[in-house]
């Protein structure tokens, strides 16, 4: 069943603090592609350079102490010396004295006070391995979901930071596919779907989509645990489906970030999803009879700003599922502009009258289904523009 068009959620006027929230987060979360690989570079490299220092230096330290101790004693037998002190050992080890010593007293205390600096240097330079392999662990330790972070009521701060809105029909109960579309430099349309009031009020899903390569992002990919994060791998996706759980996925994918001004052929009065060969999810929703979804966000992709590069890295980004980009935002930091966005849900699209899964659906089926979810997102795209002062753009599905 689905309800009339209505205002489903709507975040209230920003509190003191939702800018400063927002902009650490966003860095922490958005940056931490560079900051922590940077952070453990240091780390490594000052573990490794101190013992790189203690191996040649201990064999240069053993060479000087070897010519020092000979040149000294060079010196004591040119002076005479030498024959004295070797009888005095000989005349102490017979009465069971303790020999006198071969270096002054003031020479000693200087030997003692190198010793123990070298000793804080060591410590210190094993505590930086240390840090360092606590970091790696950490970085890339199992994460599981966590009820308590996706929920917690900071994330309203973000929310009214941002601005956000949510109109259209009420998602179905039950199991459903959640379309989200269009994706943006960072997908923050389908991140705050996972999030806070958004997530329990709303969507109501347990799964997100995400690229394969976020798991080798630290901080992001705990946060992605964190929200019950699903690898894009038909196989993940397909046990996911077979286990009853509600997903989200961005259709478009890494590659519609590239599809906006200033892309050559790309205009800046309309909007591009990338949907025309992205039949996966239409496939998936027909295999386990699982009603689709469409979604789409207006403003997502102006939260960010972007440098258009050479093609070859569209292409390289696309072979390593990864995204190669210069984007900047708010204050010129990753921090996402206060651009407001509206959710537009669409009605739930049945993949067969009696709602039964079919395991091998036909290319027929699927092109159909996936037509009408093609029309259903145009539709809330022309239905909801002038709403959100978009009123001269048009939605091309490339």
């Amino acid at each position: 069943a689905t309800s009339t068009m209505t205002v489903l959620f709507e975040s209230k006027r920003p509190q003191p603090g939702s800018a400063a929230f927002a902009a650490a987060t966003s860095c922490a979360l958005v940056g931490s592609a560079v900051w922590v690989p940077l952070v453990l570079a240091w780390t490594a490299y000052r573990g490794a350079r101190g013992l790189w220092g203690d191996v040649s230096g201990g064999a240069g330290e053993a060479e000087g102490d070897t010519g020092s101790c000979s040149c000294r004693r060079h010196d004591e037998d040119a002076d005479g010396g030498a024959g004295s002190r070797a009888e005095e050992r000989s005349a102490g080890a017979e009465d069971g004295l303790a020999a006198p010593p071969l270096i002054s007293p003031e020479e000693w205390r200087m030997f003692s006070r190198h010793m123990r600096a070298d000793d804080k240097r060591r410590t210190a330079q094993h505590r930086r391995l240390a840090l360092f392999f606590l970091l790696l662990f950490l970085c890339y330790m199992p994460v599981r979901k966590w009820p308590g972070f996706f929920r917690s009521s900071v994330w309203s701060r973000w929310f009214d930071y941002q601005g956000i809105k949510v109109v259209g029909h009420r998602p179905p109960p039950g199991q459903v596919i959640l379309a989200i579309s269009p994706h943006g430099i960072f997908p923050f349309g389908l991140g705050f779907a996972a999030l806070g009031a958004l997530r329990d009020q709303v969507f109501k899903m347990q799964r997100v989509v995400v690229a394969s390569a976020t798991g080798f992002i630290p901080v992001l990919r705990h946060v992605i645990g964190f929200i019950g994060g699903l690898d894009a791998s038909s196989t993940a996706v397909d046990t996911a489906l077979q286990d009853g759980e509600r997903i989200a996925v961005a259709p478009g994918g890494i590659a519609e970030m590239f599809w906006s001004y200033p892309r050559p052929g790309c205009l800046p009065h309309e909007e591009y999803v990338l949907l025309r060969r992205r039949k996966g999810f239409v496939r998936m929703a027909i295999k386990h009879g699982i009603p689709l979804v469409p979604v789409y966000v207006f403003g997502s992709t102006k939260l960010f700003k972007r440098v258009q590069l050479p093609p070859f890295l569209e292409e390289l980004s696309l072979r390593l599922q990864a995204s190669l980009v210069l984007f900047w935002g708010r204050w010129g930091l990753p921090v996402p502009f206060r651009q407001p966005l509206l959710y537009a849900i669409g009605k739930a699209l049945l993949t067969s009258p009696d709602g039964r899964p079919n395991p091998n659906p036909t290319e027929e089926q699927v092109d159909e289904l996936h037509e009408k979810f093609c029309e259903s997102l145009l539709s809330l795209f022309d239905a909801h523009k002038h709403e959100y002062g978009w009123g001269d753009k048009e939605l091309r599905v490339v």
